[in-house]
């Protein structure tokens, strides 16, 4: 009898320390939800740090490989927040809050589509994926007319998408020299050079497009904050200039011309709808430092990619 149940032994223990762990959690989820009730809009700095920062997890389900990420528990703890807070959303119909809901429906209602054509693997992950495309929305809609929004937590937003561009961008950058293995692979690309093929920079995106775009993306929104929107959202000058070089250089080991594309198109938008005051010594200046920092540390960081780049 002392014999079994030592061998039993290591069974129960193993079984205690699951039961424990799941208490754990849960009781680490139950402070978290109880946090956000108090600050409801607190989620949004941590999604932001998640989704930029943080890989996609390596999660097989019925044998299929999902695109899982980290930042997914944030977005449901906020969908239950604010389900709770329903009351004090403040919704305006407008151009933006249409657009939105359009674009969302619209693939919303493609994705029986991928099932029919393809298969339940490749339908499961565009669910998913769906998904992941409504964090953002779900951001500006809060911080729009959700509860708790106004102007207190948007230099916070702003200074958390800064950082997080930063080292998102120096990140991918530095996979592309030393090629991580990645955690998922979803949309791997590669590019072949004179000493083989090498994968396109995608850091802890799902592929190198979608690297390439965030990249644009966060270049136009740092071109486009002007002096007034800076000193209102109390942003510092080292701090809005700090991405920069990283992200032109993320941007080029992407090798997405579609995203090179997307940059200029909205560079020569903005530069229209503020043609006004384009031409001040002050805008010129800040046009300059942003087109050499970027052209530099491409220059000294990757010449033989830029090349390649031009080639393609």
């Amino acid at each position: 009898i002392h014999l079994e149940s030592n061998a039993f032994a290591p069974v129960t223990t193993a079984a205690d320390f699951r039961v424990g762990a799941l208490v754990l959690v849960a009781a680490m989820a139950a402070a978290f939800l109880l946090f956000l009730l108090a600050k409801p809009l607190a989620w949004a700095p941590i999604l932001i740090a998640l989704a930029l920062g943080a890989p996609p997890l390596p999660v097989r389900g019925g044998g299929i490989e999902l695109p899982l990420h980290p930042a997914m528990p944030v977005f449901a703890a906020a969908l239950l927040v604010g389900w709770a807070r329903l009351r004090e959303w403040r919704i305006e119909l407008n151009s933006l809050a249409l657009a939105s809901f359009a674009f969302l429906a619209w693939l919303l209602l493609s994705l029986p589509l991928v099932f029919f054509y393809s298969d339940a693997a490749i339908g499961a992950q565009s669910a998913v994926r769906w998904v992941l495309l409504c964090l953002g929305f779900v951001v500006l809609a809060w911080t729009a007319w959700g509860p708790g929004s106004g102007g207190e937590i948007e230099p916070l937003l702003l200074k958390v998408l800064l950082v997080a561009a930063f080292l998102s961008s120096a990140f991918a950058a530095l996979d592309f020299f030393y090629q991580f293995p990645a955690t998922v692979r979803f949309s791997e690309q590669y590019i072949y050079l004179p000493d083989g093929p090498r994968r396109r920079a995608q850091g802890v995106f799902y592929d190198a497009s979608a690297l390439g775009n965030f990249c644009a993306m966060m270049l136009v929104l740092i071109a486009a904050l002007g002096r007034e929107a800076r000193r209102r959202l109390a942003v510092p000058g080292w701090l809005l200039w700090l991405p920069v070089p990283s992200l032109a250089l993320a941007l080029v080991l992407s090798f997405s011309r579609a995203s090179i594309l997307n940059l200029a198109v909205a560079l020569l938008v903005l530069g229209w709808l503020r043609r006004r005051s384009l031409f001040t010594v002050r805008a010129a200046l800040a046009g300059a430092a942003l087109s050499a920092s970027a052209a530099l540390t491409v220059a000294l960081a990757a010449p033989e990619m830029a090349v390649r780049f031009g080639q393609r």
